[in-house]
């Protein structure tokens, strides 16, 4: 009730605080208060389009939105959305001005798309592999993406090897990327046995 009555009240003050809306449900979200952190996010997106802004300006919500459908395990709310997240992608990823980051964001939604049956493995491979070549600089992330590509395909070793590269490339002071990285190995070497 708090969280509704506080929506009615900030909606006719400035469009910028339906950010700081996506930003409570995120929050929300973080602290395990699911069911809530949905009414949040599915709030920004009715404002979101109601000013207009589609496309690049809603994925963040959108992607946050569909793992709080996740978490309280709606798949019949939570598919329009993934879709319309994947086209997003897809659109952003097959732009002239794509680069790395947008060809690795969609490699990853395409691994983690909720309900499961709209993962795409091999697209997914196949968009990690071009993050990974059009990258300018020993970026840890596209490394990451790349071995979770390659595990979701059953390429263990591949992904095992990219897996310790992207590991190797992450400074200390990502402490929880380091820990996701080390957790994704072993699960890989594990598999491999």
């Amino acid at each position: 009730v708090e969280l509704n009555e506080y929506r009615r009240q900030i909606w006719g003050v400035s469009d910028e605080v339906i950010f700081a809306l996506g930003n409570v449900g995120n929050m929300l979200f973080n602290m395990g208060r699911f069911e809530e952190a949905v009414d949040a996010l599915n709030a920004v997106v009715l404002r979101m389009r109601e000013i207009g802004l589609s496309g690049r300006a809603i994925i963040g919500v959108l992607r946050g939105l569909m793992w709080a459908l996740e978490a309280v395990g709606d798949e019949e709310s939570a598919r329009p959305v993934a879709q319309e997240l994947l086209a997003i992608r897809e659109q952003c990823a097959l732009s002239t001005d794509r680069d790395a980051y947008i060809l690795n964001a969609y490699a990853r939604d395409l691994l983690q798309a909720y309900p499961t049956d709209l993962r795409d493995p091999c697209k997914a491979l196949e968009m990690a592999l071009l993050a990974f070549e059009v990258s300018t600089e020993e970026y840890h992330y596209n490394r990451f993406t790349l071995g979770l590509a390659y595990e979701a395909n059953g390429m263990l070793d591949e992904a095992a090897a990219m897996l310790c590269r992207a590991l190797s490339h992450a400074p200390i002071e990502a402490g929880g990327s380091r820990n996701q990285y080390e957790s994704a190995l072993i699960r890989v070497l594990e598999k491999s046995g």
